[in-house]
């Protein structure tokens, strides 16, 4: 080989070794938007679980610097949903709807929450987050009000008197008895993430669930004034209309207390956690009441296991499986496909 080609041929191979080696360190620059949301998701199931020392490792230094020791809140959340996502520059910018509510009085809201993510030192920390209340629900006597976002106004969603007076336990098939709906108060509520569905519970010696559709538009005081007789009646307090316009009955059960409500990410199924003599989990169709959770009842019975709702994904109800009588081979974490009801042991 003559000095001339040998050369030329040196220079190429360092010069394919600068572009690789260029390249190379390019890419690991760039920002990995997967990276980005999957950093999201894992900071969210950890709030969802209340777990705060996990949820803090996903924080830059600079927002673990600002933050105060946190009280654990009283508030618990039922399930998040991504709403949207875009790509600024060196960061991804999420937003998340996020559903919480309290047991121990009737009490829900919904959170607009804002995270940004970005890429610092090679790794993924969120470096910002906003939160703005949406919607929020709660018991004022013996009415469930609606507030929208940070107004002082508060809108009637039902009240007890508006509640169904009978319905039908779901295993009574030839629809024989009517039985009582608990009407003293309300228990547990939940709404959904968009807020245009909320879940209302009451109990005494059963305790009930039912879905309220809620109204987008507001009627405005002269709307309802101009529904009142002429006469003596305009100089009555007008009755106020209330915005859950229409309500589905989805269960009755007998001796027990409901422990959480949530609504899956797309809103069509409805999870229930019943607490007694046994812990167990129902799914329930949210547009029509029907239980889609039979193979789950019928796999755990629940004199042989409690069963705990664990969180709802896209597609798939994830729940946890203990033995009433020790170690089982049962025992453990599973999931429930919404489409057709398979259960798989993760």
């Amino acid at each position: 080989m003559k000095k001339g080609s040998y050369i030329i041929m040196i220079l190429s191979i360092i010069c394919i070794l600068v572009s690789c080696s260029s390249g190379k360190q390019h890419n690991d620059n760039e920002f990995n938007s997967r990276e980005a949301q999957d950093v999201l998701e894992k900071y969210m199931d950890a709030i969802e679980l209340n777990d705060l020392d996990k949820a803090k490792t996903f924080l830059a230094d600079e927002q673990l610097e600002k933050l105060k020791t946190p009280e654990k809140s009283k508030l618990k959340t039922s399930g998040w949903n991504m709403e949207d996502s875009m790509l600024a520059g060196s960061a991804a910018l999420f937003k998340v709807s996020s559903s919480s509510f309290l047991d121990e009085n009737p009490y829900s809201v919904v959170e607009e929450v804002s995270i940004k993510v970005e890429k610092i030192d090679d790794e993924y920390k969120i470096s910002d987050i906003g939160a703005t209340n949406i919607k929020e629900a709660f018991m004022d006597k013996d009415e469930i009000r609606l507030r929208q976002k940070d107004a002082v106004k508060t809108q009637l969603v039902i009240d007890l008197e508006k509640m169904p007076s009978y319905t039908y336990y779901k295993d009574d098939v030839a629809k024989f008895n009517k039985i009582d709906v608990p009407r003293e108060s309300f228990d547990v509520i939940s709404l959904s993430f968009s807020g245009n569905k909320m879940a209302i519970s009451s109990s005494d010696k059963a305790s009930y669930v039912g879905i309220v559709e809620i109204e987008d538009s507001v009627p405005t005081e002269g709307e309802e004034q101009g529904q009142q007789s002429s006469g003596e009646s305009k100089k009555m307090t007008p009755k106020e209309i209330p915005i859950g316009k229409k309500i589905t009955n989805i269960d009755l059960v007998d001796d027990v207390k409901i422990k959480e409500m949530a609504f899956c990410k797309r809103e069509k199924f409805l999870a229930v956690q019943y607490e007694g003599n046994e812990k167990f989990l129902k799914c329930y169709n949210a547009e029509s009441g029907e239980v889609v959770s039979k193979t789950l009842e019928e796999e755990f019975p629940k004199s042989k296991y409690d069963v705990v709702f664990s969180k709802f994904k896209l597609d798939k109800l994830i729940f946890d499986v203990k033995s009433k009588q020790g170690e089982d081979e049962k025992d453990g974490n599973y999931e429930m496909e919404l489409e057709d009801f398979e259960i798989e042991k993760l």
